[in-house]
């Protein structure tokens, strides 16, 4: 298994993955062809309408926005996905047009 680390001022912290974190290209794809094309696979699971932008802690699922997680939070609060209890909740704000660019640029990048 493979473990990556990172220091800041002296202290070694883990990285771990976020699970909804990258798009789901095939759903997307998917949704495209069936004529759905504002839907990319990336919205909340409570609203069906935000982007998902909050991961909950500590079983970390990034599957709400974060006005759905907040409302969440003060009502079940258990993770909509495994229903682990939410201890905290990590809002990740994702920047769309450099998630764009950095696309882009992977395409041009790519060997013929």
């Amino acid at each position: 298994m493979i473990k990556q680390k990172i220091w800041v001022k002296g202290t070694a912290y883990e990285l771990q993955e976020i699970y909804g974190m990258e798009q789901n290209k095939a759903a997307g794809n998917g949704a495209a062809a069936d004529g759905y094309d504002d839907l990319d696979g990336n919205e909340c699971v409570i609203c069906m309408s935000a982007p998902r932008d909050t991961t909950a802690l500590p079983c970390r699922h990034m599957c709400m926005c974060h006005s759905c997680a907040s409302a969440l939070k003060t009502q079940t609060n258990k993770c909509p996905i495994c229903r682990n209890e939410i201890e905290s909740l990590l809002h990740i704000k994702i920047n769309k047009s450099a998630t764009a660019a950095q696309g882009a640029a992977a395409s041009s990048a790519a060997p013929a």
